[in-house]
Order: C-alpha cells, then sequence, then structure tokens
C-alpha cells in the first residue's frame, strides 16, 4: 500500500514539471515594431562632404551674376613743343644805288600778287594760271633817266616766275606802278642775267632796249647831256648816255 501512493506521487510531480497548468498553449507570435517616418520639413538632404583634396585647388570661376566694375586710366602726354623758326624773305639794305633798300614781298600779300596779276594780263591768262615765283624784289625811287618831266618816284617789282601748269610760259619781268599807270615796263627771256644790252626790251611803242646801257655807277652820266637833270653833267660828252631806272635804283637789281 505504502509502495502505491508512492507510486502516485511520483506521477503527479512529473506531470506538474511538463506545463504550467496543464493546458496546451500556442508559442507567442513575434514581436512587430512599426516604424513611423519623420515628416518632411522640404529642406535637401544633408549629403556628406568628400574628404578634403590634397594639392593644388583649381581657380574658381568668377560668378557671372556678380557686376566687375573696371576703372581705366586715361594718361594724357604732352605733345613736344616745336618752336618753329620764322621764315626770313631776302632783302636789301638801302645804300647809294638802291635809295630805300629791297625786300621779298610775303606770299598772299598785296605787293606780291600785284605784279602776278599784271604778267597775268599782259600775257593774256587768266586768273587762276598761277605762277611760280623764283625770285622777286619790290623797291622803288626816282623815275627812268629818259623821262624829263614830271619825275615822279615810281614803285617797282622785279620778277622771275613761270606759270605752274606750263613751264614753258616763263621769264624775267620788271612791273612798275605810278599815279598814273601801272602794268609790265621791260621784259627778258628765262634763262637770262644781268642787264647787258639786247638782254631785256621795252612794251612801249618800238620795243626799245631800256638798258642801252644801264645806269650804273660806271656808266653815267646818267641822262643825255641836254636833259639836265638827275645830276647829270650835261658838259660831259666823252661817256654815253644810259636809259631805264636810274642808277639810285639800279643796285636793287644787282646780282640778278
Amino acid at each position: 500500500m505504502t509502495r502505491w501512493f508512492a507510486l502516485l506521487l511520483c506521477l503527479a510531480v512529473i506531470a506538474g514539471a511538463c506545463s504550467d497548468d496543464s493546458s496546451t498553449t500556442d508559442p507567442p507570435a513575434p514581436t512587430t515594431v512599426a516604424t513611423t517616418a519623420a515628416p518632411s520639413t522640404g529642406a535637401p538632404p544633408t549629403t556628406a562632404s568628400p574628404p578634403p583634396t590634397t594639392g593644388v585647388q583649381p581657380t574658381t570661376a568668377p560668378d557671372p551674376t556678380v557686376a566687375t566694375t573696371t576703372t581705366v586710366v586715361t594718361t594724357t602726354t604732352a605733345a613736344p613743343t616745336t618752336t618753329v623758326p620764322p621764315t626770313t624773305l631776302p632783302s636789301g639794305a638801302a645804300s647809294a644805288t638802291c635809295v630805300t633798300g629791297w625786300f621779298t614781298p610775303t606770299p598772299g600779300t598785296a605787293l606780291r600778287t600785284f605784279p602776278l596779276d599784271m604778267i597775268r594780263a599782259y600775257l593774256g591768262l587768266s586768273a587762276g594760271d598761277l605762277f611760280v615765283v623764283n625770285e622777286m624784289r619790290y623797291f622803288d625811287g626816282p623815275e627812268d633817266v629818259e623821262l624829263i618831266a614830271p619825275r615822279r618816284n615810281v614803285e617797282r617789282w622785279y620778277v622771275d616766275a613761270y606759270q605752274q601748269n606750263d613751264s614753258t610760259i616763263t621769264g624775267r619781268w620788271i612791273v612798275r606802278r605810278i599815279d598814273i599807270g601801272e602794268g609790265v615796263a621791260y621784259e627778258a627771256p628765262a634763262g637770262t642775267t644781268g642787264f647787258a644790252t639786247g638782254t631785256w626790251w621795252s612794251q612801249d611803242a618800238g620795243g626799245f632796249d631800256p638798258f642801252t646801257p644801264a645806269c650804273t655807277i660806271d656808266n653815267g652820266p646818267y641822262c643825255t647831256c641836254d636833259w639836265g637833270v638827275d645830276g647829270c653833267r650835261c658838259d660831259d660828252t666823252s661817256k654815253p648816255a644810259c636809259t631805264g631806272p636810274p642808277p639810285e635804283v639800279m643796285g636793287c637789281l644787282a646780282g640778278l
């Protein structure tokens, strides 16, 4: 009896070790944890910065949206000052044979254009027929020796020139002006020099030679003996008479 009771007690202990409450219970389901997404804020996702690069960094191009102001500095260099010496036209001092001296008229002045106008009129040229002047002298003094009276003061021009569009129109001229008339008085061919007899001719009737001989100091007396003008020694008939401009102005033509 005692052995039977012990056997029953042993079986009860074994049954309690196999279950918590003597019923069958299914194993618990695995627990699922729900993940809730964070609300969107509109900010761009954060990108991890790359590790720094060792070496020369590339040049960053200028931002085209940034205005660039350029300042231009202008340097003005003063032009060098050039002093042009005044042009001195030829002239001659007064003397016993050139009583008022002579000078070359300045281009563009009335004293320059007047004799050229007289030469154009004499040659039948128009005002547009311009001359190239090789030599011009202006002087004044007593009347030509063969003119007895009245003894006026005469303006004279010596001109050596040629027409710029036709070099065959050329020559040497003496132009004169007094209160009663003006124009070409004497003419000589281009290329001649001096005032020797046979070189020049007058524009008066007959076209006589105005220098027969020229009235230089060596050719006095300076008028015919019966005129008695310009200080001539009328009792001196051993020296030839001269014609043309008197010795008081012939020195103005020296060297021509």
